[in-house]
């Protein structure tokens, strides 16, 4: 599954319960590679996923290095693959930005 812009107390809800009906379903790889913003509540909600999730059906948390996400993830100590660019996709968006 894909995340993407700003998860804080507005978006927590949604986060939650998308991730309560995934988890324990086989294996789940959360990217956040598109994420903007990740709040210390949405930490605590992969934080709780994490936990949840049965040794069968692991829950894998990635993102670009470098990235807001990758960031936080770090500094909170959070299990996560860590990729060395961004999709094809986003690095042709950026350029199209600059």
């Amino acid at each position: 599954m894909t995340l993407g812009g700003v998860i804080d107390e507005l978006s927590l809800q949604e986060l939650r319960a998308v991730l309560e009906h995934k988890v324990g379903k086989g294996a789940l790889v959360v990217d956040l590679s598109q994420v903007e913003f990740l709040a210390s509540v949405g930490v605590n909600e992969l934080v709780a996923a994490l936990r949840r999730a049965p040794s069968d059906s692991p829950v894998t948390l990635r993102a670009v290095r470098g990235s807001i996400a990758q960031v936080v993830m770090e500094m909170n100590g959070l299990p996560h693959a860590t990729e060395l660019t961004l999709p094809v996709e986003e690095r042709s968006r950026e350029v199209e930005a600059h």
